[in-house]
């Protein structure tokens, strides 16, 4: 689970996360995603292993 409450109160952002995704049907099998979060957001991610993620977040 990951915690977004790091982030400013009554402030919204934008992140892009970029996930591993054996059904991409791209060369890298990179799956991207956009979400809207804030520092109440809370998201629950499935990483198996070997695999990894990554993430950008940027103010709205």
């Amino acid at each position: 689970m990951l915690d977004f409450s790091f982030l400013d109160k009554n402030q919204s952002y934008k992140a892009k996360l970029y996930t591993d995704d054996e059904t991409i049907e791209t060369r890298t099998h990179v799956k991207i995603e956009a979400i809207e979060v804030s520092n109440k957001s809370k998201l629950n991610l499935n990483v198996k292993s070997n695999n990894g993620f990554a993430m950008r977040i940027t103010k709205l």
